[in-house]
């Protein structure tokens, strides 16, 4: 997953978790938590995403894009 210029000071807080995409940083009051990287990509799709839907295919594209198979 690419992550341009705007995304860098971009941080989410829901419950007791702060995210921070572009430092690629999940806490959980205020400790880490340990995330591959595709776990980290895709729950950044669904955080970004938060209320709607998303498909297989936009999952695919955003986060599984150099896997074929």
């Amino acid at each position: 997953m690419q992550y341009t210029d705007e995304l860098v000071s971009v941080v989410y807080e829901f419950s007791e978790f702060r995210l921070e995409v572009a430092a690629r940083r999940l806490q959980w009051q205020g400790e880490p938590v340990s995330l591959t990287a595709k776990q980290f990509d895709l729950l950044v799709v669904l955080v970004e995403r938060a209320g709607r839907p998303v498909d297989k295919q936009e999952l695919r594209e955003l986060v599984w894009a150099d896997v074929h198979v």
